[in-house]
Formats: C-alpha cells, structure tokens, sequence
C-alpha cells in the first residue's frame, strides 16, 4: 500500500531470495484531476450582433498534456482545446472563444467540460462539468442622441418653413393695405377707378 504521494517518484524494493539480494522499482504517476471547472462569458448582457467571449478555466489540473476543455453552446461544441506540458506540478489551463450574439444564443445553456484522459498511464477517463449559463440577448435600440438630433433638426426646419409662409401672407396683407381704391370723374361723365400706392 501507498499512501502520502504528492508527486511523481519511483519506488525501491529490496528483497533476498535464495540469499542474494535483488530490486525491482515501480514508477507512480500522481495525477490531478481537475476538481474546478470554471465558465465566464463576458458580458452576460450583448445585443445582436455584437462580439462576446467565452473563457473556461481549470486552476489545477496535472497531467496538462491529457486534458481536453470543450466549449458548449447547449450540445453544440463551439471549441475544443487540448494542451501540452512538461512541468512536474499541477499547472492551470484556460481555453477562450469568441463568437458573435444570435438570436437563438439566449435559449441555449453555456457550460464547460474539462476531460482527463488517463488512459495511456492506465487511468480511465475524468469528466467535469462547470455551472451553465445563460447569455442575455436583447434587441440594440436606436440611438437616443440620434433621435434627439432628428428631433431637433425637424422642429428647427417646421420652424423655418412657417416663418417664411407668415413673412410672405404679413407681406401681403400689408401691400394690400397700402393700396387704395380712388375714383376719378373724367371728361364724359365716365367714372374710372385708379389703383394708386
């Protein structure tokens, strides 16, 4: 029995048979699986269209060259990472995807699986799953200060256009008052009517 491993090592045994003394080692592989698995999309709140990201972390996990990250978007992979190391300790990994918001993004569940892959140190294969989560997708709404600008340029042009009807109906009422009407006897006992400013 071995007990209070944390690392890689080699273990000697000694042994007399027949009254010589022999060896015989054997290799223990220490492994970590990954016992965090933690999903992070930034932001949680994107209108369509617009760019988000998707960033899955494993603090600790030993050994790196066996883990798979995949990425989901509820059963669809979005991405899929493998990862190579040599160092002796635990490492973390981190696997980022970036994609742009849908619609149908809203009504799937986000999450992560980490796979170790034990199987050619004569392990199985670990699963872990992070929390889902939801991306909130809205409609992007036109701009405010656009609105405002439309706004005020169609009142300003509402504004012109009516000043410009009432200079010319005011210049006409006044033109018309100006003017009167005098008649005039002529010769033959005609009347004519003169206009005369």
């Amino acid at each position: 029995m071995v007990s209070n491993i944390s690392q890689d090592t080699i273990i000697y045994c000694y042994f007399t048979c027949f009254g010589e003394q022999r060896l015989t080692s054997l290799n223990v592989s220490v492994f970590y699986p990954p016992t965090q698995v933690l999903l992070k999309l930034q932001p949680t709140w994107v209108a369509v269209g617009r760019p988000f990201t998707i960033k899955c972390h494993v603090p600790a996990v030993k050994p790196l060259e066996s883990l798979t990250l995949m990425l989901l978007r509820g059963q669809e992979v979005l991405h899929n990472q493998t990862f190579w190391g040599t160092a002796d300790g635990t490492q973390g990994a981190t696997a980022t995807h970036n994609s742009t918001a849908h619609r149908e993004d809203g009504l799937h569940n986000f999450s992560c699986q980490a796979i170790l892959d034990l199987r050619s140190l004569g392990g199985n294969i670990i699963h872990r799953v992070s929390e889902p989560q939801m991306l909130k997708v809205y409609e992007p709404r036109p701009d405010n200060q656009m609105v405002v600008i439309i706004s005020v340029v169609s009142v300003l042009l509402f504004l012109f256009v009516t000043s410009i009807l009432l200079c010319f109906v005011l210049g006409q009422h006044w033109r018309q008052r100006r003017m009167g009407t005098y008649g005039v006897q002529g010769a033959g006992g005609l009347s004519r009517t003169y206009w005369a400013q």
